[in-house]
């Protein structure tokens, strides 16, 4: 897959400044990278098939705890394989990624300085084009993008609540919304550096309090 459909990676300079500032040594995440691919080959439950660069993103979360690593890989491939199955499968075609991903998570296309990648999501202007199920697939399918290609230090999301109406509200799968948002802010191997809620009406409060409870504190703090 060719990522310059969705966005560019970090350059040589900004991956080096990440390396240092974190303290990484290569070595040992490459070699950590074998041990957790001997480790899955011993895991029926789990996929053997893994992309190195998925595998060096949950060790890069754990700060090369290669323990902490695996077990969160676990929780998120076992919950993410759940979440699948409660949404219809669809084509990954160009009209699908057109539709959505300028709809309603929209990443930005360079990485900051800094080499953070900023995501905007939203809801479309029109509740008929509202579907919690494909929206969620779409999630996970993103995931699965920046989990395979994607090497930046964090992310910093904005959600933009200017759609959001009781239609909208009567149209959510709570449990699908609640399982999709604990996938991804407590199990996946990607850091959330700094969350923004704009146009915030009082409608989806209930949403938006649902939503902070499923965040770790000094994200919700920043």
């Amino acid at each position: 897959m060719d990522t310059n459909e969705f966005f560019e990676l970090p350059n040589e300079e900004i991956l080096k400044e990440i390396r240092i500032r974190k303290n990484e040594d290569s070595n040992l995440v490459e070699n950590q990278i074998e041990l957790f691919r001997a480790w899955l080959r011993n895991e029926r439950h789990l996929p053997k098939d893994v992309d190195s660069n998925l595998l060096r993103n949950f060790i890069r979360y754990c700060q090369c705890d290669l323990e902490a690593a695996k077990t969160k890989f676990q929780r998120y491939m076992v919950n993410r394989a759940k979440l699948k199955n409660l949404v219809p499968k669809y084509e990954l075609n160009e009209e699908y990624f057109k539709n959505w991903v300028h709809r309603c998570l929209v990443p930005s296309r360079y990485p900051t300085p800094a080499g953070l990648r900023i995501g905007f999501v939203g809801l479309p202007a029109d509740v008929l084009d509202f579907d919690i199920e494909k929206l969620t697939h779409y999630l996970l399918t993103f995931l699965d993008i920046l989990g395979t290609f994607d090497c930046c230090d964090g992310y910093m999301g904005i959600f933009d609540f200017q759609n959001v109406t009781t239609e909208f509200l009567g149209k959510l799968n709570v449990k699908l919304l609640i399982e999709a948002l604990d996938l991804i802010f407590n199990m996946s191997p990607f850091h959330m550096k700094a969350i923004h809620f704009i146009n915030l009406p009082k409608i989806p409060e209930t949403i938006f309090s649902m939503v902070k409870r499923l965040i770790k504190g000094d994200i919700v703090e920043k």
